[in-house]
Order: C-alpha cells, then structure tokens, then sequence
C-alpha cells in the first residue's frame, strides 16, 4: 500500500529555478523528490523506480513531455501525472487530459494549487473505480455495510485469483441456498455453479484475467433448482502496479423477468404484424417525431406507396399543403393532451395524384414514465363512401321517374335470413349479400375485419394499446 504521508514524487523541469522553487516546497510537505531535466534522465529513473506522482514540464528545451506518458503507458506504468506548462494552449490540455494526466496547470503555479493538486492525485492512486471503491468500503467495514449492501436486489461477490470466494451478500448467498453468507467464505466458486453455467461463466472470468478489462455479459443458466435463468454480470478484475491481478470484483442480477416481457411483447408484435397483413385496413405507428416506423403493405392499396417509402416520413408529408396545414396543429394539440385519434377525416394524395379521404383512429404510445413516445392507428379510405351514397340517391331516382311512383319504400325493405345472412331478391333467390349488392349498387367488395370483431378475435392487442 501506498504510504499517503510519504508519495515518491519525480519532477520534470528543466528550469533551474523552478526546480529549485519546486524542491523547497515539496520538502516542506515531506514528500520523498527526485528531480530530472530532460527525457534521458527521466527514462533511466523510471526504469530503476516506482514513482506515485510525477510532476511533468511539458516543454523540456526541445523534448516534449508528451514523450513521457508515451512510455508509461507502453510500460503499463500506474504513475499518476500532473503537467504544467507555461503555454496557454487547450488542445495541449485536452491532450493531456487524454492521455492520463489528473491535472494541467499553468505557470506560474500556484503552490496551494500545486499541493492540493498532489493530494487529489494521491487519492486517485487508492482507487481502481468506483465500484472498487464501494466494495472496498464495505469490506473495511463490514458492520456498518453489510445490511445495506444485503439490501439490494443484485448479486455482490468478490472473488481471489483462484476464484475463491472472499466475500459474498445475502441475496447472492441465499440463491444458493445458505442462510448466512459466511458459511461460504474461502470456498471455491467452481463448487456452487450448475454444470450447465460452469462453461460461460468462467469463459468471461478466464477473459477478465487475461486481458484486464472489465467485460458485461448476459448468460442463460440453470439454477440451483434447476430453472432455467437469465443473468448479467459485471465482473471487473483488480490488478496491483506489477499488472498481477489481486481479486475480481463481480455484481450479478436477475434478468429472467425482463427477458420474458421482451419475449412476449415480441410474440404480441408478430402476432400484430400478422393481424395486419390480413386486414383491409392501413396499421402504422409513428414515433414521438411524428415519423411512421412500421407501415403495413395495405398503405399501397389505399394510396400506392410501398411500405419502405413511408418509412422515415411524416403523415403530413402525403397530405396536400393546405390540409397538413390544417391537420398538423390539430393532431399536436391531441397529443400534448394525450387524447386518441377518434374516426378524423383527412385528405391524403395518392401516388398517382389524385386525393383519397381517409378516416384515421389511433392511440398514444407511453414509455415507462408516462410520457408519450409515438402514436399507433388504423387509416380507412373512405373515398368511396361518398360515391357509392350518391350512385344509391341517383339509382333511386331515376327508379321513380321511370314508375311514376315511389318506390324507395319496397326497395328499403330487404329480408335477411336470420341465420346465414342470405339476402332474399326480387326473384325469390337468396344470394350471398356481397352479390346482392353487387347486382344491385354495382358496388366492389373486400373482406376485413371490424373493429367489434377483431376486439373479440384478439383481445390482448387492445388491452395493450397495440390496436386503437
């Protein structure tokens, strides 16, 4: 451990009088200074010394203090550095910054500066991270930590480089099965792990010792019970200034819930694309940018875009000018109230030019925290509902012109079997309505399903707000 009242400091300087300004003060403060003046000297020092802090002149007659970071980091030295210069360059600082250095200050330095600057990186060598930081603690004091580290849902464990266990918490412990989680002090890891775990788990740890980086990693095991289990780690190996590593700090969690939600709402998002692709009318969703990013392939029998060229663009962008400027403030209005498109009307440009009026429901989408993040909804054509009234009041009339009477009251009456919804004509036939009326009106059928047919078919998909 490093002896906080007594740091090994080199300074790099290679004014005389700075030096010597640097060497009374440091030694007022006791600290143990070798000074250097150029990169030669410094180089040879570092070789035969291990120094906490150095204090570093970036300009060094025609050398560059650049260098010297260059070789602790080739060297995989832990030295702390602390430059100063008389330039007032921020790149440089930046650089520095970068490059590792905890401090950049600027001459002429301050000496209470200087010093508190020392401290800070003195500090800085007792840590390795923050997580380090927070288990360390709660090792040093074990009575005053323990129940709250126990309190917390993730899995804390500390493992030797042999991977045994040197500490563990509650509810990690009580996975396992054991009360008390000093029963498995000083066991090894590899007893407690279901053989269907052992591979992937100790793969990742094996990583962390070999190449000294901290790893996050997501593992499907089995559980002491034998339940299948979804898990992320952290696991961050701690290593001392010679690079060997000393324990490997590992912080787990239970994930199994989300990855169940994440599956069925993948299940339910499959099971509405397939929904949609069967139905006659337009789906989408937009995000909270107004911008579709799901179109169904129905979009190109209404208004003849493939899906793909929706995507990315707003519901306005497809509406002439005076319409999106009628509609775009009235649907902001909706949304920053949180209100539903109810059967809105709106004029919309086909492909080929021509206008198509479209009847547009839809609901919010809410994150987690109840603001809204995009809207989902179904858009009908409704073009034709206009024409085919207008077609049925001028059939009718011209019927009474040539009767010389009214005949609206037989023709309202249609007699439809009760049970297989057989329509009765003039004839004494009983036809499929769709051919009635298509004898008849002249009219053009598809098939689709109705909003109170696809509520009772699939309930789940409006309970979730996936259909308006």
């Amino acid at each position: 451990m490093l002896n906080a009242s007594e740091p090994k400091i080199l300074v790099v300087e290679d004014n005389p009088q700075m030096r010597e300004s640097l060497r009374a003060l440091l030694s007022f403060y006791s600290f143990d200074i070798q000074m250097s003046i150029n990169l030669q000297d410094t180089f040879h020092l570092l070789s035969d010394t291990v120094y906490d802090l150095i204090l570093l002149d970036l300009h060094l007659n025609d050398q560059s203090g650049f260098e010297v970071m260059d070789y602790l980091e080739d060297n995989k030295l832990r030295t702390r550095v602390i430059i100063f210069t008389g330039e007032q360059s921020e790149k440089k600082a930046i650089k520095a910054l970068k490059k590792g250095a905890i401090d950049y200050l600027k001459k002429p330095i301050d000496p209470d500066e200087l010093i508190e600057s020392i401290n800070k990186g003195i500090a800085l060598l007792n840590q390795q991270s923050e997580k380090k930081q927070l288990v360390n603690t709660i090792i040093s004091s074990r009575e005053r930590y323990r129940r709250i580290i126990d309190s917390q849902k993730d899995y804390v464990l500390l493992l030797s480089k042999d991977y045994k266990i040197s500490f563990i918490n509650w509810p990690y412990a009580n996975y396992f099965g054991f009360n008390e989680p000093k029963e498995l002090i000083g066991r090894f890891y590899k007893e407690l792990i279901n053989e269907s775990a052992y591979n992937p788990l100790f793969g990742s740890l094996d990583a962390v010792r070999s190449n000294s980086k901290a790893m996050t990693v997501e593992l499907q095991i089995l559980d002491p019970n034998g339940l299948s289990r979804w898990q992320e780690w952290d696991f961050t190996g701690v290593f001392d200034k010679n690079g060997q590593l000393s324990e490997i700090q590992c912080i787990g969690r239970d994930v199994t819930q989300s990855k169940l939600r994440t599956k069925k709402l993948e299940e339910k998002k499959e099971k509405f694309r397939k929904l949609s692709e069967l139905t006659s009318d337009w789906l989408w969703e937009i995000d909270n940018n107004n911008v579709y990013t799901y179109v169904n392939p129905i979009v190109f029998d209404i208004l003849g875009y493939r899906p793909e060229e929706l995507l990315g663009k707003s519901p306005f962008d497809f509406m002439p000018a005076r319409e999106a400027k009628r509609m775009k403030p009235f649907f902001q209005r909706l949304k920053a109230e949180r209100r539903p498109l109810k059967a809105i009307e709106n004029i919309n440009r086909h492909k080929n030019g021509s206008e198509i009026i479209l009847e547009t429901s839809g609901v919010p989408i809410f994150d987690q925290a109840g603001a809204v993040i995009g809207y989902r909804g179904i858009d009908r054509n409704v073009t034709a509902r206009g024409m085919a009234e207008k077609k049925l009041s001028e059939k009718t009339d011209r019927r009474m012109d040539m009767s010389g009477r009214d005949t609206s009251s037989a023709g309202s009456l249609i007699i439809i079997c009760a049970s297989c919804k057989k329509v009765h004509d003039e004839n004494d036939i009983w036809s499929q309505i769709e051919n009635y009326f298509r004898k008849h009106f002249n009219f053009t059928f598809s098939h689709g399903i109705c909003p109170k047919c696809a509520k009772k078919l699939y309930p789940e998909l409006y309970e979730e707000n996936i259909l308006p």
